[in-house]
Order: structure tokens, then sequence, then C-alpha cells
């Protein structure tokens, strides 16, 4: 009795190893659109990190590799809050999520994230003053530097 169900448990662990096996590539250059999970202040410290999600699926042909909503998270990688340089809002795609366990994701460049709109005077000096919360739900657009096994 003991020896069946010991056997059972161990063909039960083989075959949900088995099962969660299964990996996808995203290649270097994929486009990773994300959205916002929570408004973002413009004087965020630098490291912080900010859920956002996946805005649409990410496919290969008809073969959804990441559905949209998948959890994701940034990292502001430069703001006005720092006090050694103060630089425009910048985030990094960072993680995506999936199945629980963090994937670590490289980008080619963060995003710099400008208020809009901007005076004559701001545009032409090429920054801007003062505080900004962006808000919830802001689109972003990231591009893969290396592929990302899943």
């Amino acid at each position: 009795m003991y020896r069946r169900t010991f056997v059972f448990l161990i063909l039960f662990v083989l075959l949900a190893r088995a099962g969660s096996t299964f990996s996808v590539t995203l290649p270097a250059g994929a486009i990773i659109e994300v959205k916002t999970a929570s408004s973002i202040w413009s004087h965020e410290r630098r490291g912080r990190t900010f859920k956002a999600t996946l805005d649409h699926n990410i496919a290969d042909g008809k073969k959804v590799l990441l559905p949209g909503g998948t959890p994701c998270e940034l990292m502001v990688t430069a703001s006005r809050g720092d006090r050694h340089k103060t630089s425009p809002l910048t985030l990094d795609l960072t993680h995506l999520v999936v199945n629980g366990k963090k994937v670590e994701v490289k980008t080619t460049m963060p995003i710099e994230v400008e208020p809009t709109p901007m005076t004559g005077r701001q545009r032409h000096h090429g920054h801007s003053v003062g505080d900004f919360t962006f808000s919830r739900g802001m689109k972003l657009q990231f591009h893969l530097a290396r592929p990302v096994t899943i």
C-alpha cells in the first residue's frame, strides 16, 4: 500500500515538473508596451520600483506568448529628486512576472517621461520645471536588448 502511494507521488511530481518546463523566448528587439498601475511623481527617488502590466498580448503569429495584463516592474533610473543631478523622470522595464516568478529583462534604453504640454521656453531649453504627477495607466514602450526566456 505504501509503496503504491510512494510511486504515485513520484509520478505526480515528475509530471508536474514536466508540465512546468514549457518555455517561451522573446527575441532581442521585441517591443514591450506596458501601462503603469499607479501614478508616479516626477521627484521619485532613483531605484524605486513601480508595478505595471503588459498593455496587450505579445504574440508570435497567432500564438500568444504573454497575455495582456501580465504584471511587470518598472524602476526609476533618474528623476528630479536626485540630489546629485536633477534629470527628467526616467523609467526602465526591469522584470516581467510570469507564474509568480520575476524574470529579469534588459531593455535597449530607459524611457524619459516628460509632462505635456511644455511651455515654449521649456521646449527651447529642452526641459521643464516643477512637480508633475504622471497618472495611472500611462503607456510606455520598451525594446528588449537581449532575448528573454520565460
